[in-house]
């Protein structure tokens, strides 16, 4: 199986994190791609338990969002999961790869940020790069 991978292309800079829902850069187009990673690098500041979903969407307008399985995390600490979203486990700053797979069943993907407990400095995406890959056996 040969995979091939899109190099990680800046969609997010410099984006304060609070106790809402926030979209992270912009829709994904997945298309044609089987894996999207996610790479981010974030300050977490006094603010407390970043939250993170995945969600995919049948059209680019669609409003219903399906809650993507999320195949591989790399942080510097543990992952919490919840039904809706994860959680980091440690409030330090980091960097880290999110791996989420669509098998071309997910034409559209959108990511969202949080967090549980925001402090009197919020914690920030300082900048967010999304890569995204597939393999020959997938394209035929």
């Amino acid at each position: 199986m040969n995979q091939t991978f899109v190099s990680p292309q800046l969609f997010q800079q410099t984006l304060p994190l609070t106790t809402s829902w926030q979209k992270i850069g912009t829709q994904i187009d997945m298309r044609g791609y089987t894996t999207l990673g996610l790479y981010l690098n974030l300050t977490i500041n006094n603010s407390q338990d970043v939250q993170i979903k995945i969600v995919g969407r049948t059209s680019s307008t669609d409003v219903v969002e399906y809650l993507l399985p999320v195949y591989a995390v790399t942080v510097a600490n543990k992952i919490e999961y919840y039904p809706t979203y994860f959680e980091l486990g440690s409030d330090i700053d980091q960097n880290l790869i999110i791996q989420a797979n669509t098998n071309n069943l997910i034409p559209f993907v959108d990511i969202y940020m949080q967090v549980g407990t925001l402090g009197a400095t919020a914690a920030v995406v300082n900048n967010a790069y999304v890569g995204l890959a597939w393999s020959s056996t997938d394209r035929g």
